[in-house]
This record gives C-alpha cells, structure tokens and sequence, in this order.
C-alpha cells in the first residue's frame, strides 16, 4: 500500500470519527436500518488487540467498505451474490463471501503476526457469536438517521 493511499485512509477514518458519536452498538441499534427483504448486511468488526492505533482500511471486490479500530465495528448492505472481502494485498487477508436476500453475516478482523509483521485476517463468526461481540464496539460507520420514538399524542385540531 503506498503512502498516499495510507494517508487517505486515515484521513478518511478521523473524518468518520469526527462526524459520528462514539456510540456502541447497543445505543446506535435502534437507528440502524431494517434490513431490505432483497438485500443482505455484512458487520464487519474487530475485538480489542494489542494494534490500538492502526486503523485498518476493509474493501470489498477492491472498493473501499470501512475503516475500523480495535473495538468498534461497521456495517454494509448489499444485493446477494459472491464478494471477496480484503484487509491487505496478500491473499491469506481476504474472505469469500456469499450472501443470500435477507442474510446478516458478521466478519471478524483478526490480528496475526507474521515475518513482515502483524497483519488481519477476516474470519467468518457465526450469527450468534457475531451478534454478541458487536454489542460493546463502537460504530464508526457513517451517520444513521435518527429515530425518534415519541410517548406524546400526536396533537389533534
């Protein structure tokens, strides 16, 4: 990855950041969007590890999905068919995914360490494992619309 691309992405990440509210998944869960019936959602996420600065660029079929941090995670929908989800150039950093209408997959980022240095490798949680992990992160995805749940009576005249 060369330096422009790098600084682009962290770039990226401190606008992300900046523009929404550190909030885990358990405050944000009611403004995020139900899921389309003909669309599939993908949460992509990473657990805290030892890397607490890197922010780590993830791309799916080679276009830009999200930048994460230790503990926080985001979320894409998109129409069922095969992408191939990356953290880096090297082939061991990617995963297969193929997604059915309807269906929420959870990736996991993990962090190896390798000769050239640590690296992350998307593994595939399954539903219910996902789903409990998420609860804690911080969403760094970009801004959901507000929900507002009224308890007043609509007024009437």
């Amino acid at each position: 990855m060369n330096i422009k691309w790098t600084g682009l992405l962290l770039a990226l990440n401190a606008l992300l950041c900046a523009c929404t509210p550190a909030a885990s998944y358990k405050e944000i869960s009611p403004q995020i969007p139900p899921l389309p019936l003909t669309q599939s959602r993908v949460y992509v996420y990473r657990v805290a590890d030892k890397d607490a600065d890197l922010a780590l660029a993830v791309s799916i079929d080679g276009l830009l999905a999200g930048v994460v941090k230790p503990s926080s995670f985001f979320f894409i929908d998109r129409e069922p068919g095969s992408y191939q989800l990356t953290t880096g150039e090297d082939p061991g950093q990617s995963l297969s995914l193929q997604l059915s209408a309807g269906q929420t997959r959870y990736v996991r980022l993990d962090s190896r360490v390798g000769l050239a240095g640590d690296y992350f490798v998307p593994v595939m949680s399954n539903e219910i494992d996902g789903a409990v992990e998420v609860l804690p992160l911080q969403y760094v995805g970009p801004p959901l619309p507000a929900r507002h749940h009224s308890t007043r009576s609509p007024d009437v005249s």
